[in-house]
């Protein structure tokens, strides 16, 4: 098959080759027969029976005028072998003007009795400017004798020649050649004439106008896609359009006294320009520069080159047939390997592109060719480029259509399997949501055994007349919250709420146990998925109001879901236990009535809440763009040193992260992790952070010699990867890093209310030797005493309470956290330190470690060293 298609091919080339060689041959000869001689005159014969139009470019003769001055008088005294046949004249040879003189005899033979004698002279050729033509009858050697004619107004020199029967004519023109390369001269009847303008333009309008309409398609791509191809392709369109148009003349009859379109270099500049955006749209259309470094050095030499002639035709020191022979260099040099490009790619875009270069470059070649005269120039070869041009546009116009419909339907596929990989994300989500609260809520007593302990201590308190209250907890809203925001929103709501509240009232003294947990009381029991009930015992109402509004106070705190702050609302119902009726059911049912009288008066307020889709087309493009950007090693990584202020050097490195999506958006720190999140691949994002930020520790610092501690941030959902801290103690094997050396940050929120964060998790984190810190602490709770059940080694208290110094509320709830630490050896570092007077004021209250940029604003991780971040402050420096 390979071989008969090569046969075939071989074949039609050759037979190809031998008709192109005849036909040249065949009008070579016939044009040889017309002449007589080199010095004889030349006649055009005319016969009126039936003709239209004749080409008689054969029949002109032409001599040069150098100085462009000679009159008609000069001409005539010239001998006829100053005359030379037009074809045999070669006309350009600099991009200055040439002057030269046309003259032909012409005889009407025959005319029909009805037919008009009236002709027309035109030179098809925008490129001729002309005077007036003078025409006598045969045989006058006066310039009197001749009658001068005015040219018509036409983008074409158009003379009326009015002919008597049997008489020869004889006619001069004065011609000033502009970068003309042929004369090519016709005789119209002057209705056929007229008649073929009107056929014609219609022609050129829809030529210009679907260019123009292709120009502006591929603008309006380039804009919405933002893609620079689409403005190659729209420039080269441009050039020839504007090329197109210079050299059949319409700019010059339409727009003459612009000076521009009447420089001879006009058309050529624009081809050079129209190939560099060819060549420029073709490096990305095919993406040269990455796949075919070779072919995309040859189309950089063709643009080089290019470039070179656009300058030696500005100033004008390149003759046109060196500017040709350069120019189609620099065509060879791109189409060549453009097309050998394409063929290596198979998809229906390219093949488009292949096709429409190819027929291009073919045209606009026969059409050189018919301008240099080695192929005959008729209505065909002279007007190929144009329909080379149109057809150019349609198929590369064509392969952007396919371009962009290949690439929506992979935009298309591509969306459809994040969806679906987020549809099950979603369902992951909600299935470990129901999980966590499952195994939340089991921790807890239910009703029976409420029911138990309370009738245990009613009876304990019967002798001794202490009193009793029973109070019960409802949360509100969480239908509207599943409604808008999914069951995972739901059960994380109750689970963060369920472990608040137990946290909250661990802290109440006067709150009854109901039983024991793993060393730990307790305090409440779960009645139903959104109603708690706990028991106060010697409490009287002062008391059990001060325990209620702590516990109100706490709950209404936003519960932060997804970035989003649910305020689900709260009502209670308290009950004290009576003489006259001391049993629980009489205590849990006045506790009940007072719940549901609370309960409808709070519901009478309404609730307002904002539906947002965690997974909307955004954070869908921002999760796959980060996900590359890890695989990338795009994420940056700054360090923020923590510093000792008795030694004053650094005790510490907060590792911190940064990254510009590919459209140069900045993406808040906070929301990369919230992004990793949704996306599924935290954990991910934790172990690439904290792999290069303990390539770069060590490289700055030796924890031998400085025991500084690394901080890295830590998400809660890492430690629902059963790997995940397996994959920690790998990194740290590895890099012969110290464990102790290392340092989780947990924000304060996520390590009370987050149902990943549970005891047996910070257990075996801090039984590995990490360090585990409480990050923006004081910012959910006012609360401390929770902290003594924790296995915590360090705080940072929260910059916007440090802030807030002056309000006397928040300078004790400091200087208590302070006590607090140190009795309990907890690290109290204050964060967001950023003026002296601030760090004073800690001083005095006995801070000991500082952060903020007052000290040392973060520094990339590449740069780091000790050393590097000094303190800024002189006092210090001084002591």
């Amino acid at each position: 098959m390979c071989y008969s298609l090569r046969g075939f091919l071989t074949n039609w080339l050759g037979v190809t080759l031998l008709l192109c060689m005849a036909a040249v041959g065949s009008v070579s000869a016939n044009a040889t027969s017309r002449f007589v001689s080199a010095d004889s005159k030349l006649s055009i014969l005319i016969n009126g029976l039936g003709a239209k139009q004749l080409d008689v470019s054969s029949y002109l003769e032409i001599t040069p005028d150098p100085q462009g001055l000679a009159e008609l008088d000069d001409i005539l005294q010239l001998p006829d072998s100053a005359f030379t046949p037009l074809q045999s004249q070669t006309l350009f040879s600099s991009m200055s003007n040439q002057a030269y003189w046309v003259r032909a005899s012409v005889r009407e033979s025959a005319r029909g009795a009805q037919a008009a004698s009236r002709w027309l002279l035109v030179l098809e050729n925008p490129h001729l400017v002309g005077g007036a033509m003078y025409i006598a009858r045969n045989g006058t050697l006066d310039s009197s004798g001749f009658t001068l004619v005015e040219s018509i107004q036409d983008r074409y020199l158009v003379y009326p020649v009015d002919l008597a029967l049997n008489d020869t004519f004889e006619l001069y023109i004065k011609l000033n050649v502009r970068g003309a390369m042929t004369i090519p001269a016709k005789v119209w009847r002057e209705d056929a004439y007229r008649l073929h303008q009107r056929k014609t333009l219609p022609a050129w309008g829809l030529l210009f106008g679907g260019l123009s309409a292709l120009i502006l398609y591929n603008l309006f791509v380039m804009v919405s896609l933002r893609e620079p191809m689409y403005c190659y392709l729209a420039a080269f369109l441009s050039c020839g359009l504007l090329v197109t148009a210079h050299t059949e003349g319409f700019l010059a009859h339409f727009a003459g006294s612009v000076r521009v379109f009447q420089w001879i270099g006009f058309g050529a500049f624009f081809q050079c320009v129209a190939l560099m955006s060819a060549a420029l749209f073709t490096r990305v259309f095919l993406n040269t520069r990455a796949d075919y470094p070779v072919i995309d050095r040859l189309l950089l030499a063709s643009m080089a080159l290019s470039l070179l002639l656009l300058g030696a035709l500005t100033f004008q020191v390149l003759p046109l047939p060196l500017f040709f022979s350069g120019f189609s260099v620099c065509g060879l040099l791109f189409f060549i390997p453009a097309m050998i490009a394409s063929l290596s790619v198979s998809d229906r875009a390219t093949r488009y592109f292949l096709v429409g270069w190819s027929i291009f470059i073919l045209g606009y070649a026969i059409y050189q060719f018919a301008q240099l005269g080695l192929v005959p120039a008729n209505y065909v070869t002279v007007h190929l480029k144009e329909v080379a041009l149109g057809m150019l546009g349609i198929t590369l116009s064509l392969g952007i259509a396919s371009q962009i419909q290949k690439e929506r339907s992979q935009k298309s596929m591509g969306l459809t399997q994040q969806q679906e990989t987020m549809l099950e994300l979603k369902y992951t989500e909600e299935q470990i949501q129901k999980k966590v609260l499952r195994d939340t809520l089991q921790e807890f007593p239910n009703a029976e055994a409420l029911q138990s302990a309370a009738s245990r201590v009613i009876e304990s308190v019967g002798s001794t007349g202490e009193t009793v209250t029973m109070v019960l907890v409802e949360l509100h809203h969480l239908s509207l919250v599943e409604s808008k925001l999914g069951h995972a929103a739901k059960n994380e709501l109750l689970t963060r709420a369920t472990k608040r509240l137990s946290i909250v009232l661990r802290s109440i003294v006067g709150v009854v146990s109901l039983k024991e947990l793993n060393g730990q009381y307790v305090p409440m029991a779960v009645l139903d998925s959104n109603r708690y009930a706990f028991l106060l015992r010697s409490m009287d109402d002062v008391a059990v109001n001060f325990a209620v509004d702590e516990v109100e106070v706490s709950m209404q705190r936003p519960f932060f879901y997804q970035g989003i702050g649910l305020q689900p609302g709260v009502s209670f119902g308290v009950a004290r236990l009576s003489d006259t009726e001391a049993s629980f059911d009489s205590l849990y049912q006045h506790a009940l009535n007072a719940l549901r009288a609370d309960t409808e008066k709070n519901l009478l307020k309404g609730y307002q809440l904002e539906s947002v889709d965690q997974y909307n087309p955004r954070n869908i493009s921002l999760i796959n763009q980060l996900r590359q950007a890890i695989q990338e090693n795009e994420i940056s990584l700054y360090f923020q040193p923590v510093y000792d202020l008795s030694s004053n050097q650094p005790c510490g490195i907060e590792v911190l992260t940064r990254w510009d999506t590919s459209h140069g958006e900045k993406v808040n720190p906070n929301e990369i992790f919230y992004l990793a999140e949704v996306g599924g691949f935290v954990a991910e994002l934790t172990l690439k952070v904290m792999e290069q930020a303990i390539c770069h520790y060590l490289t700055a610092v030796d924890p031998q010699d400085n025991p500084i501690k690394l901080s890295v941030n830590l998400s809660p959902k890492c430690l629902r990867e059963d790997r995940f801290l397996e994959e920690v103690g790998i990194l740290l094997t590895r890099y012969h890093m110290p464990s102790k050396m290392l340092s989780f940050e947990i924000k304060e929120a996520a390590i009370i209310e987050d149902p990943c964060i549970t005891r047996e998790a910070l257990n075996r984190i801090r039984s590995m030797g990490i360090s585990l810190t409480i990050d923006e602490f004081g910012a959910a709770y006012s609360n401390s005493s929770y902290m003594s059940s924790l296995p915590v080694a360090e705080v940072k208290l929260d910059q916007r309470i440090v802030a807030r110094l002056d309000n006397k509320f928040h300078y004790d709830s400091v200087a208590g956290l302070i006590n607090l630490c140190r009795e309990q050896d907890i690290k109290l570092v204050i964060h967001g330190v950023e003026d002296e007077s601030t760090l004073a004021r800690l001083e005095q209250m006995g801070c000991s470690f500082a952060q903020g940029h007052y000290f040392s604003a973060p520094v990339k991780a590449g740069e780091f060293r000790l050393g590097k971040g000094q303190m800024r402050r002189s006092r210090y420096q001084r002591a």
